[in-house]
């Protein structure tokens, strides 16, 4: 669903109105009176949750707040232990933090080169 929804993202606003929404929608399914109906039959699939948690980690992920994805993907593992997307997803978001951290690393190691071999690494973005 979020390879769908990724083309609304290009208008800030409409990405913090797909975070409230999916926000929302996961505190009522947390609530007893928002997941059963008056007879306690429950209103929304188990997996709502799981799912609910899985796009908002996809969501901060893109956003960049990897911190955040990786707290909602760790809570979706907690929920669902054997559903293998978000072990691909927590890798994924492993991944794009250790790039980054990579990044600043030669960036900061391509400083302290002389200047001869800082501009042929960064003449070949490195």
């Amino acid at each position: 669903m979020f390879v769908d929804l990724r083309p609304l993202y290009a208008d800030p606003e409409k990405a913090k109105t797909i975070e409230q929404l999916c926000q929302s929608y996961l505190t009522n399914l947390g609530s007893p009176s928002g997941s059963y109906d008056s007879e306690g039959t429950p209103r929304e699939p188990a997996t709502a949750v799981l799912w609910t948690l899985y796009y908002l980690s996809q969501h901060h992920d893109y956003l960049g707040d990897h911190q955040l994805a990786l707290q909602l993907v760790e809570q979706a593992i907690d929920h669902t232990p054997t559903l293998i997307e978000l072990y691909l997803l927590k890798g994924k978001i492993y991944k794009v933090r250790l790039r980054s951290v990579c990044f600043v690393a030669v960036n900061d190691i391509v400083c302290l080169c002389p200047p001869s071999v800082s501009t042929w690494a960064t003449s070949r973005n490195l």
